[in-house]
Parts: C-alpha cells; structure tokens; sequence
C-alpha cells in the first residue's frame, strides 16, 4: 500500500521563489473575518434614573490575527502585504487587530443610522474607513434596526465601498426572536423573561419590504453619482460603480450578533434596558 505524506520536515531547504509561492497562496485561503465596531456607553445612576453616556467606540476582530503573521519572518512579510493593522485607536483591544480590506468585512453595529454625512470617529477613522470594501450594518437589540431609505448619506467616507449589507425586513423575526432569548437565557436570565412576555413580532408585509429596498437601491445610485464620484474623482482614485447592496434577513443579523455578542448587554447596561422596558410596558398600558 502506497505510503501518503502528511508531513514536510524540509520547507526550509526549498528554493525562496518556491517558499514565497506557497505562502502566498496560504495568504489567499485565509478565511475572511469581520471586525465589528461598536459604540462604548457608561451607565451612571442620577437618583432615580439612569444615565447612558457616550464614551467612545470599540472594535473587536471574529477571529484572531491569521497564523502566517506569527509562523516565520518570511511568511509575516507576505501576510503583511495583504493585511493591516486597524482600528488601534478605537478603545485599545486585549489584542491588535490585523484587517485584510479586500477580503474581510467591518461590522457596524449599534452605530447611529442619522449619521447626516458624519462617520464613526477615532484618529484614523477617514483613514481606515476609505479602504473598507465590505460593510455591514444592523442593530444588537431586540429587533433588528431598520436603516432609513436615505442612509447612503451616511456613507461617504467608505470611497473604496464594493458591498453594503442591511436589514430590510425579510426572513422570520419570530425564529430571530427565539434565538436571541435563548442566547440571554445563558447571560442574563432575568432579561430572556421579560423578552418571553411579549408576544412574537410578526413578519412584516413582502410589498412593503420590496418597496423599502427599491427605495434604498435608488438613494444609493443617486448618492454614488452625485456625491462619491466627485469625493474618488478629487482623491485620484478610479471612479466605481454603485456599492452592491446585500439585504439582510432578521435571523442573519441575529447569527451576526451570536457571533460577537454586543457589549450593550453587559451587566452594567441592565438597569437602563430594565428602565426602558418599564417605560414601553407604561405606554403600552396608557394605550389599552
């Protein structure tokens, strides 16, 4: 019976043309992964109420930095021409994060939609988020955000922006609903109970989905031709065609949030999300 390799004791004596070959293919089957930045927020109590300040944003890789960037010199060299370290000046990782902008994917989650033209900010923001080709944005909390049609507005510093994803309404937000309680059951007990005692959100009418995303479709090829060609055009850089647009469904932004679970729902955040919950369960009561 033929003997089958599964070892290589001698990559070392290889010629370095051969080695560079190998590693920058093993460069290109690196998974892509996200990096999801979020707004940071402090919840300070002032007699009786609750306070969410501001404080920043955070940023934290999927998955750690790609192996080749810790193997040899050699093979650092190679991955470092196709990844870069980002996002240092958001609040400071446990880690740095190594971004690949032509393959990997920046999450902007809980993220004001009314951004008006504003962007996220730290040092380097205009700096990291011109290279950015793959964006995705939705929302952490208990219903997935629906963006308005207008947010390409918002937009205009990703000039290197090739795919955009959203939600728009579609899929099942009563499965989405039933895995985000039973992800809080493991975290926070007391909030899955209260998410349990409201009834199921029902799935939103498919004309009126289609309708919205028309609506976001034609307010991207506007904003692409009147606004991001002048902004590549006064850069140098070549002029693109309209970011694709990715609609996303209730349970694909519930898996993105299982994936990274958010920091809004630590344990300091409780308090606030009890009193916002007191205060919609009070309208609700003044309606009946």
């Amino acid at each position: 019976m033929a003997n089958t390799l599964s070892t290589f004791t001698n990559f070392g004596a290889l010629p370095k043309e051969l080695r560079l070959l190998v590693w920058e293919q093993a460069v290109n089957s690196i998974e892509p992964k996200s990096v999801v930045i979020e707004p940071l927020h402090k919840v300070t109590r002032e007699g009786t109420i609750f306070v969410d300040t501001f404080r920043g944003y955070k940023a934290r890789p999927s998955d750690i930095s790609p192996v080749m960037l810790h193997t040899s010199s050699e093979s650092r060299a190679v991955a470092l021409k196709s990844y870069r370290r980002m996002f240092e000046d958001t609040a400071p990782p446990s880690f740095p994060i190594y971004f690949n902008p032509d393959r990997d994917s920046l999450h902007l989650r809980d993220c004001d939609p009314k951004w008006k033209g504003k962007i996220p900010y730290w040092p380097k923001a205009r700096e990291e988020l011109a290279l950015i080709k793959n964006l995705v944005i939705y929302d952490s909390r208990d219903f997935p955000l629906k963006l308005p049609a207008s947010y390409p507005l918002g937009l205009a510093a990703f000039e290197s922006l090739e795919s955009l994803s959203i939600p728009s309404g579609r899929g099942d937000p009563a499965t989405a609903m039933k895995t985000l309680v039973a992800r809080k059951e493991k975290t926070s007990p007391k909030a899955a109970r209260i998410l349990r005692s409201f009834p199921l959100p029902e799935a939103e009418d498919p004309a009126a989905v289609e309708q919205y995303e028309n609506r976001v479709t034609a307010a991207m090829a506007n904003f692409w031709t009147t606004k991001m060609h002048p902004i590549q055009i006064e850069g140098g850089k070549p002029v693109t065609p309209p970011s694709r647009l990715v609609f996303l469904t209730c349970e694909q932004v519930e898996a993105f949030n299982e994936q990274t679970p958010s920091l809004e729902r630590t344990r300091n955040h409780y308090p606030l999300v009890m009193q916002n919950l007191r205060s919609f369960i009070s309208y609700l009561r003044m309606k009946a």
